[in-house]
């Protein structure tokens, strides 16, 4: 019994080494060529897209690598893009090529990596796309809310931004007359042109990228923008209009469509107990500031060329005024008080002692299309009042 699973033991062991023999024979068989060799693939490949172009990157480490393949079709044709791959040329692990002069559309790319010895990479497929002119064309401008002129400049509010807008940029002249250019990014809503000469057109254009990672912007057409100018005055008798701002002691509050600086709306312009009257005062332990200078209100007009006459009817003065102005002066401000005498277009002194009902009046004459301030300036020391019921504006 011993001798037979021995003898059958023995035939089991010689079928495998004959086996063995085979499958080894088999093998050297397939590698009489050499071993195959695969360069490494192109990594974690990205399209990023531009204006009719697009950015092909990937990681690459392997050192035998020395060129790559791009295969893309365009119009039925397929293009082949070869780049020479340098290693110690690239910036660490990262691959980077630009094909340009590509058709606003999509594309789908295949990478194959070579080595020196005629090896080659597993086909990396990525798709990604080029923008153009019809993209362009489809962009609008960021949309303006309002435009607001104060003595800084133009101060501009927008609606909110579009979603893959950049930013807006802008043009304008300043009051020297030099070209100025700012750029307002998307995640802002305001932007001030300082000192901007508002009488002259100021133009924007905004950015975008069709994606985040995109490597050029794309612009909405250029537009130009203006600020427009009454050619009459607004809200300008008693019972005189209040903004819903600047309420003091439920008395007093801003007059709605008159320009202010901050000594002219602290003390608030319009007296709800006489009126509406509009008032430039200040009293002892009452009013929020304790003496006002160089107070303004005003409006701001665009007029044509001819003589006018601006008039100012008295409401209640006070026994005592320091200094105030009913005045025109040329721009978007009227002048500061120490400057009206020597600069103003025209300007009458209120005095202590003029009769309520009393029209003053400020002749001026404009040779040409002219941005004119036309209201009040004052120096009001505590104790001191004056007030206005009526403000017109006459072509003569």
């Amino acid at each position: 019994m011993k001798k037979n699973i021995f003898g059958f033991l023995f035939v089991i062991f010689f079928c495998g080494i004959c086996i063995s023999c085979v499958d080894s024979d088999d093998y050297k068989k397939y590698l009489a060529g050499g071993e195959i060799i695969y360069p490494q693939k192109a990594d974690s490949v990205r399209i990023l897209p531009g204006r009719e172009r697009v950015q092909v990157e990937w990681l690459m480490v392997d050192p035998r690598v020395t060129s790559c393949d791009i295969y893309y079709e365009q119009g039925g044709i397929e293009k082949l893009f070869n780049l020479p791959i340098d290693l110690t040329s690239h910036d660490r692990d990262t691959i980077r090529v630009i094909i340009d002069d590509l058709e606003e559309t999509s594309y789908r790319f295949k990478l194959i990596t070579h080595d020196d010895y005629g090896n080659s990479s597993i086909t990396v497929e990525a798709e990604g796309s080029a923008y153009g002119k019809n993209y362009e064309s489809s962009l609008f401008n960021r949309v303006i809310r309002t435009k607001t002129v104060t003595p800084e400049g133009l101060l501009i509010n927008w609606y909110e931004s579009e979603q893959m807008e950049v930013g807006v940029d802008l043009e304008y002249t300043d009051s020297k007359g030099s070209i100025k250019k700012v750029f307002m990014p998307d995640s802002i809503n305001q932007i001030l042109l300082d000192d901007c000469d508002v009488a002259t057109p100021f133009t924007y254009v905004t950015r975008y990228k069709p994606v985040k990672e995109a490597i050029d912007e794309f612009y909405a057409a250029k537009e130009q923008g203006i600020v427009e100018f009454p050619s009459e005055l607004t809200n300008a008798q008693a019972p005189f209009e209040i903004t819903d701002q600047g309420w003091w002691n439920d008395r007093f509050g801003v007059a709605k469509g008159w320009n202010t600086n901050e000594a002219g709306r602290v003390n608030g312009n319009v007296d709800r107990n006489f009126n509406n009257a509009m008032t430039i005062w200040s009293w002892p332990d009452y009013s929020p500031v304790q003496g006002l200078y160089n107070a303004k209100i005003y409006q701001i007009l665009s007029l044509n060329p001819g003589i006018y006459t601006f008039e100012a009817t008295v409401g209640r003065l006070s026994a005592s005024i320091n200094k105030e102005y009913v005045v025109v002066s040329k721009g978007i401000e009227v002048n500061n008080i120490e400057d009206v005498e020597r600069f103003a277009l025209s300007y009458q002194e209120v005095v202590p002692g003029i009769p309520e009902g009393t029209v003053l009046q400020c002749e001026f004459e404009l040779k040409e299309t002219s941005i004119v301030s036309v209201g009040l300036v004052a120096n009001i020391e505590p104790s001191q009042e004056t007030q206005y019921n009526k403000f017109e504006l006459k072509k003569n």
